[in-house]
C-alpha cells in the first residue's frame, strides 16, 4: 500500500495515541481530533476506521464540514475530494493529498499510529521513485494550467524518466489559481 511504501524512507520516530473514544464515531459519520497540535479526521465506515488529515490540502479549511460518501472526502469550500484509505487526490482543485493515518481500536479507545514527520505537514506530497534520466524524445505539455500541472506530477510520481516540456504563454511555472483569486 501507499502508506506502507512511505514508512519505508521515514524513519522519524513513531507517534501511537489514543485520540478519542470509540463511541464519538457513529457508524457511516465523521469524527474530528487532534493529535499533537494536527487536527485529523476520523471515518467509520461499514466497520472500518479509517483516518486522514482533518485539513483540506488545498485551503486548509476543515473537512469535517465536508461531504463522505463512498470512501471519499469531499470539501466544501472548493471541492477539492480526497480518497479516506490513501489520502489521495479523487477530485482537484488541489495538488496534494493528505496523510493516512492507521487506526486500531483498542478496547473503548481509537488509538491513531503515524510517524513525526507525517504530523509535521496536513499536505502529503508524494515523492518520485525516479533516480535517472532517459535519452527519449521528450512529452510537449500544451498550457500551464491546472491539467498540464497535474500532468507533469503525475508522470513523475508514475515513474516516467522522460523529459517534460510544458509550454505555456505564461512567464512563470504553473501555480494554483483558485488561491490566487482569493
Amino acid at each position: 500500500s501507499d502508506m506502507c511504501k512511505e514508512m519505508e524512507y521515514d524513519d522519524s520516530p513513531v507517534v501511537e495515541e489514543a485520540v478519542c473514544k470509540a463511541e464519538e464515531v457513529p457508524e457511516g459519520g465523521m469524527h474530528e481530533v487532534e493529535l499533537r497540535g494536527r487536527k485529523i479526521l476520523i471515518v467509520l465506515d461499514k466497520g472500518k476506521y479509517m483516518a486522514v488529515n482533518g485539513l483540506c490540502a488545498h485551503y486548509n479549511y476543515a473537512l469535517k464540514d465536508g461531504v463522505y460518501a463512498n470512501g471519499r472526502i469531499r470539501c466544501p469550500l472548493h471541492g477539492a475530494c480526497f480518497n479516506m484509505e490513501t489520502g489521495d487526490i479523487e477530485d482537484y482543485p488541489t495538488f496534494n493529498g493528505l496523510h493516512p493515518f492507521k487506526v486500531d481500536r483498542k478496547g473503548d479507545d481509537l488509538v491513531i499510529s503515524t510517524t513525526e514527520n507525517r504530523l509535521k505537514s496536513d499536505r502529503h506530497t508524494r515523492p518520485t521513485w525516479i533516480r535517472k534520466t532517459t535519452g527519449e524524445k521528450p512529452i510537449i505539455i500544451i498550457g500551464g494550467g491546472p491539467s498540464g500541472q497535474s500532468l507533469a506530477e503525475n508522470l513523475r510520481i508514475e515513474g516516467s524518466r522522460t523529459p517534460i516540456i510544458l509550454m505555456t504563454k505564461e512567464s512563470i511555472p504553473p501555480y494554483d489559481r483558485v488561491l490566487l483569486s482569493k
